[in-house]
């Protein structure tokens, strides 16, 4: 269920299409294969992507649907993934993204996270310095505002793009 580090620093690994759908975790499975281009076919029983890509240089886009709808944790995900433009649609179930993108430097565009249980966002977009607008939930019917609205302000994220060039948005207004 675990593919702990088993690709990790596979400098010449450019693809990956396809994985049992029995793994459940991805943690710093492929950190550090520069040379990884496309992403495809990750199964939905993936739960977890801590540190998954995390110095993957050659990620320049990804596909909307390329995190699993069942994942819930993207420590790190992405991280100094210094080419990477866009940023794929995070799904319902994520709970925490800590520095998910933070260091990818030429991130841009708009960004979607539809989870509103998001709990740990903080350096979500740490350097980045782009200017980006990021949707997420900012309130339930009854106007309290979201777990993830709470987490992403509390580390100073807000509409006014004080930090790392982040615009929050409603994603409710699109």
């Amino acid at each position: 269920t675990s593919l702990f580090q088993t690709f990790a620093g596979c400098s010449n690994l450019r693809n990956i299409n396809g994985l049992p759908n029995t793994v459940t975790q991805l943690d710093w499975t492929f950190y550090e294969c520069s040379q990884l281009t496309n992403i495809n076919g990750l199964p939905d029983s993936i739960k977890t992507l801590e540190f998954a890509f995390m110095y993957c240089n050659g990620l320049v886009n990804l596909s909307n649907n390329i995190i699993p709808p069942n994942a819930i944790g993207l420590r790190q995900t992405f991280y100094g993934c210094s080419e990477l433009v866009t940023a794929p649609v995070i799904p319902n179930n994520v709970t925490y993204m800590q520095y998910a993108f933070g260091e990818c430097g030429k991130l841009t565009g708009n960004i979607y996270i539809h989870s509103d249980k998001i709990t740990m966002a903080n350096g979500c977009f740490n350097n980045t310095s782009l200017i980006k607008n990021v949707y997420i939930p900012y309130t339930y019917e009854n106007s309290e505002y979201t777990k993830t609205y709470n987490s992403f302000t509390s580390y100073g994220y807000d509409e006014n793009g004080t930090i790392d060039g982040v615009y929050l948005k409603d994603i409710n207004t699109i």
